[in-house]
Order: C-alpha cells, then sequence, then structure tokens
C-alpha cells in the first residue's frame, strides 16, 4: 500500500452501473452458449456467445484508480482483484505540465521522453501545485495559470 492519497485523479473508463450490466450480460452469455452446446447446436452456436460473454465478464472485472500521494503520482490497475501498482516518485518527475479545463485539471508528469496523463475533476492547478510544492519544491511546474 502506498502512502496517504493527497489527490485523487479520475481513471476508470466504466461507470459502476455498466460493469454490474456487463457483467450480468456476460454470464447471460456464456450459459446461453452452454445451453446451445449441450442442447446440440454445436460449436458454431456456443463460440459468440462464449466470445462475447467473456470479454464482457472479463471487462467487468476491470478496475484502474490514479491518485497522488506522499511518495509520488500512483497508477493502480487490477483485473479481477490481481493486478500492479506503479509508482512514478517525486524524485523522478522533470516536470509536471497542467492543463485547466472547467471541470478540473489535466496533468502530464513528464520523466524522461515520456509522461503519465492524468485528470483531476474539480481539482484546481493550484492544489496540484500546492501537492508539489510540498513534496517536491524543486520540480518544475509549467502551463496556463
Amino acid at each position: 500500500m502506498t502512502g496517504d492519497k493527497i489527490l485523487t485523479a479520475s481513471a476508470l473508463p466504466f461507470p459502476r452501473w455498466m460493469k454490474w450490466a456487463g457483467l450480468v450480460i456476460g454470464f447471460y452469455l456464456l450459459s446461453d452458449g452452454l445451453r446451445r452446446l449441450l442442447s446440440g447446436g454445436g460449436m458454431a452456436a456456443f463460440f459468440p456467445c462464449l466470445l462475447i460473454g467473456s470479454a464482457c465478464v472479463f471487462t467487468a472485472g476491470y478496475d484502474k484508480s490514479m491518485f497522488l500521494s506522499g511518495e509520488g503520482l500512483v497508477r493502480r490497475t487490477f483485473f479481477w482483484g490481481r493486478g500492479k501498482e506503479d509508482l512514478l516518485p517525486w524524485g523522478e518527475m522533470e516536470e509536471i505540465i497542467l492543463l485547466p479545463s472547467q471541470k478540473g485539471t489535466g496533468a502530464i508528469f513528464a520523466k524522461g521522453d515520456r509522461g503519465i496523463r492524468a485528470f483531476f475533476p474539480e481539482i484546481s492547478q493550484e492544489e496540484i501545485r500546492a501537492a508539489a510544492a510540498l513534496h517536491a519544491p524543486d520540480l518544475k511546474i509549467s502551463g496556463r495559470q
């Protein structure tokens, strides 16, 4: 478990209702495909239900979260409880590029020639600047003010 959450970014592409709907539809298609196979429909009737149902169930188990902590930017990706946690420490960040919008603030956390994009809904760029100043006072922060 990585440090306390300071600011939470939006990372989940699917709302919770869509995950539950995908799970229900996936199990329905899997059971219908199994019914077709056992009733003599053959693999031609079973395979599409298996393929689409498995994709629905697999997608319903996907969860992603991003947040700033005292240690840096944390990105968690899980599939049905198993996954990984990536940490971009404050000390390894070269620059934070802020992209303010009406609904929040986008940020690019640059490290070398790559960066990690995150969107912080309903969070102003001043809050991100304050968090960065607290944990990495020498970090370059650019973007519109």
